[in-house]
């Protein structure tokens, strides 16, 4: 009796540990309406995807970030120095913008990313090699993956992987 009560915690202990450590990452996400009255404003959700850490993809840590909140730096986020590269989630209506910097303090010397929302879904962008350097690009909607939007892309090596300033404007940018 005592063996199969040993083995029993054993397996309970085991299945409530799995629990937590998938569940960890959306415990820590801030889901505040993104489709309600915030979305008005604009809102940013950016995690990290790890390629060569497959499993803990679904409990990725996700930074949450209103309209006008910008970051000269981007060190406050737990997974910066994480390996992996960004997922941008943008919610907002037609006309939000934000800019994504390799530098911090807004420069661009190290790549930036400029995104325009064309409509009021949420915009997803995660693949940065898809897009032309150096030229506005027209990304259409896709219904239930991604909304429309234009992005601008000024490319340097591992900028996907390295965001290290947000900006709601490219006003305070060395552009």
């Amino acid at each position: 009796m005592a063996k199969k009560l040993t083995l029993k915690t054993v397996f309970v202990g085991l299945v409530i540990s799995s629990a937590l450590i998938f569940c960890t990452g959306f415990l820590t996400w801030d889901l505040s309406d993104p489709e309600g009255k915030d979305a008005k404003k604009g809102e940013l959700y950016l995690s990290k995807v790890d390629p060569f850490h497959p499993a803990c993809n679904p409990c990725e840590d996700i930074f949450y970030l209103r309209s006008g909140d910008n970051r000269k730096n981007f060190r406050e986020y737990r997974l910066y120095l994480q390996s992996g590269y960004y997922k941008i989630d943008l919610f907002g209506p037609e006309g939000t913008e934000i800019s994504f910097f390799g530098a911090e303090n807004y420069k661009t010397s190290m790549g930036y990313l400029k995104i325009i929302k064309r409509d009021g879904e949420r915009a997803s962008v995660y693949n940065l090699e898809d897009l032309k350097p150096e030229t506005w690009v027209e990304i259409p909607a896709h219904p239930g993956v991604t909304g429309a939007y234009s992005v601008y892309f000024s490319p340097y090596p591992s900028f996907e992987e390295n965001i290290a300033s947000i900006s709601w404007s490219l006003e305070n940018s060395d552009q």
